[in-house]
């Protein structure tokens, strides 16, 4: 769900502002009645609406209040002198119907473009704190998305049936791993069912991974094959949770794997504030259905932690691997 600025009437404003001035200078200059006011009315409201564009333009150009201000005066001056100009050579219509003296003419000017800035600084200034809002609105609306996404991933129906199938076969055989195997179920929905779904410490997270990993790979540790290799000073940095297990679950998802094909997983850092995982490249023909999770679902959870290319990835014939920011 996006959210947009709707259209307001000081979008207008540039149309009104034009409109309306001449009616101003007709009125407080006695002009009403005299014969050809709506030709001068329209010639000038074309002007007006010139001018504005022409400052907008100019107050745009740089953000140094000196250079700003000094642009538009000059510019907004030129522009004045060329309408004198083309008025008194060519048109005959402004000066003729006002009475106004070229200098008035120019000083009137002025006024009317101090008066058009103001109203276009003041616009700028309101679409902004709007746009600001819009962007937290819609940064909101990602997160909120992301959450759920993320409750999807806890709650994935396929990895608890495969759980418990597996537990089944496990206490009919009457194998000794089946206490241990139901520990580490445990400690893998004691960390999905946290009401708390903020960044973890990499320490939590890789106890989490190894849970994970003994459950997929019972039955199969013949073709599943992992390692570690972490640094100490790193096992306090931060990174979102699930996000190790995720990645691990990318490895199974999208490789095959058998005990004449075996799939290696390795978990290890580049550098103390980085980790990653990288497995033998052996794609799937026919992955397993996603339900949405993935990489890029993972780069916004970085993106509202304010981190840009916090996940990258690097693949050739051989390997796969992805590596994400620690912090």
């Amino acid at each position: 769900m996006k959210f947009y600025i709707l259209k307001k009437p000081i979008d207008y404003a540039p149309y009104l502002f034009a409109l309306l001035m001449p009616g101003y200078a007709a009125l407080t200059n006695n002009l009403l009645f005299k014969p050809g006011l709506m030709l001068t009315w329209v010639t000038y409201s074309s002007i007006l609406l010139g001018l504005w564009h022409l400052n907008e333009k100019l107050l745009s150009l740089s953000d140094k209040l000196l250079v700003k201000w000094g642009t538009l005066i000059l510019g907004s001056n030129l522009y004045a002198l060329t309408i004198l100009a083309l008025d008194y050579y060519v048109l005959h219509i402004l000066l003729p119907f006002s009475g106004f003296s070229p200098l008035n003419y120019c000083f009137r000017f002025f006024l009317t473009t101090i008066i058009s800035s103001a109203i276009i600084e003041g616009r700028k200034w309101t679409k902004a704190r709007e746009q600001s809002k819009i962007e937290n609105l819609n940064l909101q609306a990602e997160n909120m998305e992301t959450q759920f996404n993320l409750l999807i991933q806890q709650t994935n129906p396929e990895f608890l049936f495969h759980s418990l199938d597996t537990l089944q076969g496990m206490v009919r055989s009457d194998d000794p791993r089946a206490e241990e195997y139901v520990l580490k179920l445990a400690d893998v929905y004691r960390q999905t069912l946290k009401k708390e779904k903020v960044p973890i410490a990499l320490q939590e997270e890789l106890a989490f991974l190894q849970s994970y990993l003994f459950l997929m790979r019972y039955g199969k540790e013949e073709a599943i094959f992992w390692e570690m290799t972490i640094r100490q000073e790193s096992l306090d940095y931060r990174l979102p949770v699930f996000s190790l297990q995720l990645l691990a679950e990318n490895c199974l998802k999208h490789n095959v794997f058998s005990a004449d094909q075996p799939l290696y997983i390795r978990i290890f850092q580049k550098n103390a504030h980085s980790i990653s995982i990288s497995n033998n490249y052996q794609p799937n023909p026919t992955p397993t259905p996603s339900v949405g999770i993935g990489i890029e679902n993972l780069k916004m959870r970085y993106l509202l932690e304010g981190i840009e290319d916090g996940v990258t990835t690097e693949q050739n014939k051989t390997t796969y691997t992805t590596t994400l920011q620690l912090f």
